[in-house]
């Protein structure tokens, strides 16, 4: 389980950008997210806001455009996997 946890946060980490409206504000924002077994988001949503409402919404956004996530491996039996990933921005 640990090592598919890396490879989502991996595959996340790859549409990490630093929205320039953010004008050098930093702030960690909290992802919540769930997988289906194809790797597909069935529901995602903030689990902490970094206080920083421009980078709460590209946090979000990472989700949306990293999907599909990697296909969960036939090791792991869960019909869902829940994710809860930490986004720094400009630290």
């Amino acid at each position: 389980m640990a090592t598919y946890y890396q490879r989502v946060r991996a595959h996340l980490m790859r549409f990490h950008q630093y929205p320039t409206s953010a004008n050098g504000q930093r702030g960690v924002v909290k992802l919540s997210f769930t997988l289906g077994r194809g790797g597909q988001v069935l529901s995602s949503r903030l689990g902490g806001s970094s206080g920083v409402a421009v980078l709460d919404a590209q946090a979000m956004a990472m989700v949306r455009q990293a999907q599909p996530f990697p296909p969960v491996p036939s090791e792991i039996t869960y019909a869902t996997i829940p994710i809860n990933v930490g986004v720094a921005f400009g630290n």
